[in-house]
């Protein structure tokens, strides 16, 4: 008689290993980014990515990238009550955001 592993015992230790619980709420930064940091930061600053506990922000010009900057800890203190957990460690903001009123400047 062959001693087979159950199919989901299989498929839940793959999904474990993939860490996709912590992936998608992660995602939550992106999803509710306004209702976290509020309504102005959330005009002139988006989330760009999350990779390896360091969260890319990019903001429309470097006046806000700067205040983002000194801001930093207080976000990332707001954004990891938010998820419940310590997900964000660092953030790294750069004045790259293309917005409308940046396009039609140009």
């Amino acid at each position: 008689m062959y001693d087979f592993d159950d199919i989901s015992g299989i498929l839940g230790s793959y999904v474990n290993s993939l860490d996709i619980k912590s992936k998608l709420s992660d995602a939550r930064i992106f999803n509710h980014w306004k209702e976290i940091v509020g309504s102005e930061i959330s005009l002139h600053a988006k989330p760009k990515k999350l990779k390896e506990g360091i969260l890319h922000i990019s903001a429309v010009n470097p006046i806000w990238a700067g205040e983002l900057s000194a801001m930093s800890c207080d976000l990332i203190i707001k954004i990891n009550k938010f998820l419940g957990y310590e997900s964000v460690k660092k953030i790294n903001v750069r004045a790259d955001l293309k917005t409308s009123e940046n396009i039609l400047k140009k």
